[in-house]
Parts: structure tokens; sequence; C-alpha cells
């Protein structure tokens, strides 16, 4: 009787860390978005470990931790993050995380243990497809309620309709993240409707891809943009050799999603009043992408990442400390002031790997992409030698979001109301090839 009611809590707690987790906000607080997705992490993982030591206790039957082939790399960046953490400039908030960041060790504890958590005690195949979909119902809410603020209704900003801003950032908090977002779980849309039994499904995925094509380009980020059309050309050149029978449907509704798209997005704009301030925005961001001596695109962040290798050669084995970054690079703070005539605290360099070597030195910095080297491999090999279609299909929208997300790290950082995501469906890839076929 425990056993089961504790299966069925963590089998909740599962659903409710992928596909409720995101949708999560606070307007109550100062902190929206990133605080109670966090919380809400740490509570579910809790709720999880409960239930795992409960079954172990009443049942014969133990489940198995394991995230194999990930179990060392894993194991390595946790060392990493804790000796990061112990050598901190600043151990209180390398170990609770700073107030508007939430990444501390513990956080970065929580990412292993989503991983850990997903491929372990996942159930089966059919149950994995259920936390997928309910991510892609999530993401799908996630990208109308970004039309819908730049469109004009935004509810998450103070309760201020008239609120009007470049970029979109939904229930994720700011338009980088959202994109960064989209740019993991859009493929997985493709995955589906390419693997659909009927056209009405087909249309339904097509759809929910349409959408969240459209928020995505409303955030008007450049990274997000070109994470995007990696992981759709990965898409593409992997999903065109499995050759499935429905893939010339599927093709059909990928050209009416990019049509509709089109569409869609001149009828935000014009609902929004925004139909020239769209195109002076994405006027902007294409020549501020290019322009290396002024603005706030290629040549700030030329600038910061230059000022974060020197702050990372001072301490380059165990770095700062998590979410020590502030720190780290006060110092830069007045000289971009001075060079672009523009106040800001740096406390990020937006490139994630060299956000990684000055929290968490080189040692953490291998650890990360050891974790990404094998993860990719293990869903390239999966992606060729799974027995059936649907799976191969499966695999390959992990493979293309992880590739696009990748790329779109080089350009952003980690943010909780993110990576949870991402680790998560490290797991589930996992633990799909772990478990036998229905």
């Amino acid at each position: 009787m425990l056993d089961s009611l504790a299966k069925k809590i963590t089998s909740i707690s599962l659903f409710f860390l992928i596909a409720v987790v995101p949708l999560i906000v606070n307007p109550a607080a100062m902190d929206y978005w990133y605080k109670p997705k966090a919380d809400s992490m740490y509570g579910l993982l809790i709720i999880i470990g409960g239930c795992y030591v409960l079954v172990c206790i009443v049942s014969k039957n133990r489940i198995p931790l394991t995230a194999a082939p990930l179990t060392l790399p894993l194991a390595i960046f946790t060392v990493s993050a804790v000796a990061s953490t112990i050598l901190s400039v600043d151990v209180k908030k390398s170990l609770w995380g700073d107030a508007w960041r939430e990444e501390g060790l513990w956080t970065l504890l929580s990412y292993v243990a989503l991983t850990v958590a997903f491929s372990s005690l996942a159930e089966s195949r059919k149950h994995i497809e259920q936390l997928l979909r309910g991510l892609l119902v999530a993401t799908a809410l996630i990208a109308i309620y970004g039309l819908a603020q730049y469109g004009g209704l935004n509810l998450t900003e103070h309760f201020i309709p008239q609120y009007r801003s470049t970029g979109i950032g939904s229930t994720i908090g700011n338009p980088n993240f959202l994109g960064k977002f989209f740019v993991l779980t859009l493929p997985l849309f493709l995955t589906y409707l390419c693997a659909s039994d009927s056209r009405r499904a087909a249309a339904v995925y097509a759809a929910g891809s349409l959408v969240v094509l459209c928020a995505l380009v409303l955030t008007f980020t450049r990274a997000s943009w070109i994470g995007c059309g990696v992981a759709v050309a990965v898409f593409a050149l992997m999903a065109v050799r499995q050759r499935p029978i429905r893939f010339r449907h599927a093709l059909c509704f990928l050209t009416m999603t990019a049509l509709g798209a089109a569409v869609l997005l001149y009828g935000v704009c014009r609902a929004g009043n925004r139909t020239e301030s769209f195109v002076a925005d994405l006027s902007g961001k294409m020549h501020s992408a290019v322009d290396l001596s002024a603005g706030s695109g290629s040549a700030t962040r030329l600038f910061v990442w230059e000022k974060t290798i020197a702050a990372i050669l001072k301490r380059p084995v165990f770095g700062y400390g998590p979410d020590t970054h502030g720190i780290a690079l006060r110092q830069c703070n007045l000289q971009y002031s001075r060079t672009f005539k523009d106040w800001v605290i740096i406390d990020r360099a937006h490139n994630n790997y060299l956000d990684l070597a000055v929290a968490q030195g080189i040692f953490g910095l291998a650890a990360y992409l050891w974790i990404l080297a094998v993860f990719v491999i293990f869903l390239v090999t999966a992606a060729r030698t799974a027995p059936d279609v649907r799976s191969r299909l499966l695999y390959t929208g992990l493979l293309s979001g992880v590739c696009g997300y990748i790329v779109n790290d080089f350009f952003i950082f980690s943010v909780v109301s993110v990576s949870p995501t991402f680790w998560s469906l490290m797991g589930l890839g996992l633990a799909y090839r772990r478990l036998p076929q229905p």
C-alpha cells in the first residue's frame, strides 16, 4: 500500500518538475520567476527523495539509482561544485546562491539529482512520453502567453497591460532565457509531428511548433535564433535518413507551419500596433550583431569575454565559487560604463562555458563538457541504432535540442528557469534507452 502510494507521488512529482515548474510565477514577490521555480524544484526533489527512501524501507524490490553512462562525469561535476563552494570567495553566496540568480551549490546539486531521478524513476517508455507531452503542453502555453505579451497583455509585469519591451519573457522571465527554453523544446514538437499516426495529431503538433517558433522570433534573441537554426538543421539531417512513410506529410505540415508563422507574427504585431517597431527591432538586432565598436551587441559581449578570461586566469583551477560572478567581475563595471556609456552590473559573462570556468574553474568546466560530450555521443548512437523509427525520431529530437542548446550557451548562461528542463531531459533520454519497448 505505502509502496504503491510512494510510487504514485513520485510519478506526479516528476510530472510537476518537467511540465508545471516552468509555468510557475509569483507576481506577489519581487522575484517573479526564478526563486519560485528554484523553491518548487527543491520541494519536489525532497518529496521524491522521501518517497524513494520509503520504498526502499517497505519494499524488497529496491529501485537502483542510475545515470549510466553519465554516472562518472556527473560525480566529478558534483565534486567540482562542492570543492569550489568550500574554496569560494563568498561561501554563503556559493552555498545558497545569489538572490537574483539562485544558482548556488544546492541548485547545482539539484540539477544532478534531476538527471538521476528522471533516469532511474521513470517507470516505462509510455510514462516518459506522457512526461514529454506534458512538457510540450507547457511549452505551448508559455509561447501563447509570450505572444499575448507582445500583443499588449502582460499580467506578469506588475499587472500593467500597457507594458512594452523589445522582447518577451513569458513565465521564463527574460527574452534570452525564453529563447533558450524554446531552442531546447521546439525539436520535440518536430519529433512528434514526424511520428504522428494521424493527420489530426500532426496538425496539433504543427500548431504547437508554429506558436513556439513565432514566440522565439519575438524574443529578438540572436543567440536563440542561431541555436534554433542549428537544432532544426540537425533534426532535418538526422530525420530525413529515417524516411518514415509519414515524413512527406510532416514536410507538408512544416511548410504550412513556416507560412503560418509569418501570418501569425503579422497578426500579433497588428494587434499590438507594433508592426513598424517589429521591423525596427529586427533591423537593430542585425546591426548590433555586426557592430564591433559600439552598441549593445557583439561589442559588449567581446568586451566582457576578454575581462572574464583575465579573471579566470587569476583562479583557474576551482574558480571563485558558484554564483560569485558579480564579485569576480566587479572591476569590469566602471570600465564597461566608460566604454559604452551605459551603467550595468556585470554578474555573468553571457557565455555559459566562461561562466562555469569563473565559478568552478577549469576542473568544473571540464566536468560539464564531459557530461555534454558523453550525452551527445549517447544520443547519436541511440538515434542510429534504435530498432524502430519512433525511437530514432525521439532521440533525434533530444539530440537536436541539445545541439541547439550547446550553441546557444556560447552567448548566454545557465538559469534556474531553463536549466532544470535540460537536466531533466538528459535523465529521460537515459531512461528511454534503459527501459524495454512496450
